[in-house]
């Protein structure tokens, strides 16, 4: 099985505002984020996000992997590095609180 770290992000921009694994396509993942965002429950950032953008959002291969330990570790750290960076994402799963200060906050 390949594991698949991906980046979403508005096309023509740099900024990744969400990162993620998968084992599909990652056009069919993205896909399966769009139609959660559509489901009737109290919206979250990125829902309302992916809505707010659909047709302008593209989903960038970052790295693959044979196991999924080495796909989580890597996720984690490129979730830490955007974040390091300014990158406001939408996911802060694993990412150390010094790490979680955004553009917009200072």
């Amino acid at each position: 099985m390949s594991y698949t770290v991906y980046a979403l992000r508005l096309r023509g921009e740099i900024e990744a505002r969400y990162i993620g694994q998968t084992q599909r396509a990652l056009a069919d993942r993205l896909h399966s984020h769009i139609l959660a965002a559509k489901l009737p429950v109290r919206p979250r950032p990125l829902a309302v996000w992916l809505i707010e953008n659909m047709g302008q959002i593209e989903v960038i291969d970052l790295a693959a992997f044979g196991d999924r330990a080495s796909a989580i570790n890597y996720e984690r750290n490129a979730i830490s590095l955007c974040a390091a960076l300014g990158n406001r994402l939408f996911n802060i799963h694993g990412v150390p609180k010094a790490a979680m200060i955004r553009k917009d906050a200072a």
